[in-house]
Formats: C-alpha cells, sequence, structure tokens
C-alpha cells in the first residue's frame, strides 16, 4: 500500500511496510507525486501527495550495501584471524616436533641392579631437543605401555636440558620379560608423535684362531662383529655354557668354584672383545659358547653357538 512518506510522515513502520506492499512500485517507478488516496479493508491508510526522490531511494541502497559489506568484512576479517591462529597453532607444533631429540641414558632392569624390588624397569632419559616433550607411551618389543601404565602419570613431560627417570612397574611387566636379556628394543612416543627407538646389541662370535697339540686346545674368540646403535662396552664370554644349571657357566674342568658367577676365577669364563680359553681338560665333545654384551645405554644382547672340541 502506498504510503506519503515526505507529504505527510508517518511512523517508520508504515513506510517499511509501504515499500513492501505497494502494488504501484514497478508501474510508477519511484513513487510518483501523491495522486490518489488509499483504503484497504475500509480503513484509511493515508493520502500519497509526494513520490520518494530518486536520490533518497538510491541513498538508501548505498546504505544497505555499505552495511552489508561492513558485516561481511567483519565476518571475513574474524574468519582470517581464525585461520592465521589455526595456521599459527600448526607451525609451532610443527617446530616443536622436529625440535624434539630424546636420548636414553641408561636402563635398569631390577635384576641387574637391585635398588628397589618393586622398580621394575626404569629408564634414564635425557631431552637434548629445543622444545619440552611429553612423553605418551612407552613399547617393549611387542608390549605396549600407556601414559598411564607409567610411574609419571598423569604427568610425564621433561623440559629441554633435562633428565627424567621413567619406570614400568614390576607388576605390569609381562612375564616373558623377566630380565634385561629379554629387552631386544625400546621404544618411547612423544604426544607430538616422534619416535625415538632404541635397539640391544646384537653380539657376534668369531674364531679367529687355534692352537692344538698334545698339552692344548687352546682357542681364540672375537666379539668384534658385534653391532649396536649406540657403543658396545662390555663384553662377558662363557666357554661352558649349561642353561640347565643354576649357575649357567660352569666351572672349568678339574677345578671347584666357590662363586655362583664368573667372578669366580676358576669358572669358565672371559672378558673383552678378544679373547681366550684352554679345552685342554676337556673331553671331546660338543660345548656351548656363550656371550653377553652390554652397550653404553645398558641394554644387553646375547648369542650362544656350539663349538667341537676334538
Amino acid at each position: 500500500m502506498c504510503n506519503p512518506s515526505l507529504c505527510n510522515p508517518l511512523k517508520f513502520s508504515k513506510f517499511v511496510h509501504f515499500l513492501f506492499h505497494c502494488k504501484y512500485f514497478m508501474e510508477i517507478k519511484i513513487f510518483p507525486a501523491c495522486h490518489r488516496k488509499i483504503y484497504k479493508s475500509g480503513s484509511y491508510y493515508g493520502v500519497m501527495n509526494k513520490g520518494l526522490s530518486p536520490i533518497i531511494a538510491t541513498m538508501i541502497l548505498i546504505a544497505i550495501a555499505i552495511s552489508l559489506g561492513a558485516v561481511a568484512s567483519i565476518w571475513l576479517r574474524s574468519q582470517t584471524q581464525d585461520y592465521m591462529m589455526k595456521e599459527g597453532e600448526r607451525r609451532e607444533r610443527i617446530l616443536n616436533k622436529e625440535g624434539e631429540s630424546l636420548v636414553l641414558i641408561h636402563v635398569t632392569y631390577d635384576d641387574e641392579v637391585v635398588v628397589d624390588p618393586d622398580t621394575g624397569l626404569e629408564l634414564d632419559l635425557q631431552n637434548n631437543g629445543t622444545s619440552d616433550l611429553d612423553v605418551a607411551y612407552l613399547k617393549l618389543n611387542q608390549y605396549y605401555f600407556r601414559q598411564n601404565e607409567l610411574d609419571c602419570y598423569p604427568d610425564c613431560s621433561i623440559e629441554i636440558d633435562s633428565s627424567r627417570k621413567i619406570t614400568i612397574p614390576l607388576a605390569t611387566l609381562p612375564g616373558a620379560i623377566d630380565s634385561i636379556e629379554k629387552i631386544g628394543s625400546i621404544e618411547i612416543g612423544t604426544v607430538l608423535g616422534n619416535l625415538f627407538i632404541y635397539n640391544a646389541p646384537a653380539p657376534q662370535i668369531r674364531i679367529t684362531n687355534t692352537f692344538i697339540d698334545a698339552n692344548n686346545k687352546l682357542y681364540t674368540f672375537s666379539g668384534e662383529g658385534s653391532m649396536d646403535d649406540g657403543q658396545i662396552v662390555k663384553w662377558l664370554w662363557c666357554f661352558d655354557y649349561d642353561d640347565t644349571t643354576g649357575d649357567e657357566c660352569e666351572c672349568i674342568e678339574g677345578e671347584t668354584c666357590t662363586a655362583t658367577d664368573c667372578s669366580d676365577p676358576y669358572r669358565a669364563c672371559g672378558n673383552g672383545i678378544v679373547t681366550t680359553f684352554n679345552y685342554k681338560d676337556y673331553a671331546t665333545d660338543t660345548y656351548y659358547i656363550w656371550l653377553k654384551v652390554t652397550d653404553d645405554t645398558g641394554m644387553v644382547g646375547v648369542i650362544i653357538v656350539q663349538i667341537d672340541i676334538p
């Protein structure tokens, strides 16, 4: 319905009502001069005596366009800021992940170094990276231990240039891991997704020399082919290994041992990367050579080979 907007001003609501309902809007362009009265259902709505100026209409449209543009600009700005914030967080996360560097200083199993019977497996870790890190899980061989199974839970973080001991309690360890020798690999995962893997050394035994006569059966053994992702620092040999006995490394033939380990000088033991042993008092038979190597992290590798003594 037409509204005499400028000739006889009404409330703004009626003017808006007029804009949306005047059936002459398209016919008379932008409201020509007032020319008639408008009635609807017997009600008087006013008299149109003057049209809406094209300039005013254009200004209204411009104002609407500017308002919509301002709203769109504010929305775009907020979206851009949100994107930039998320992109910044993503880049920071990438930099932090690239800056993580975790070093296994030493691993201790309670059967090897008895400090506390309930300690279990203890890892001494050092953060050498450029950002703090948070340990998410540990994996021993094929066994996973989530953060809530570690003694550090709920805070397993390690700050830059700091070290920390993290322990898997003895009660949590599976029966298959009952000694340090049973651990072939240790995987440490961080919350950011980095993996740090440490493998046990892989020992090798070679017979590099033999000297056999009426009084000697002298063999030279070498562990020089042993491999490790760190550095091997210890070689322990047994030249008459028997895992069916409690002593495992048997006494030298004809001698009596007073200790149950290789601290006894009469046991068939040896040390060092290259060692010798004389089987002169041994009968012709097959014997087992046992070599255990330990690297600079405390991880251990064991190998057993047979040797036929004439």
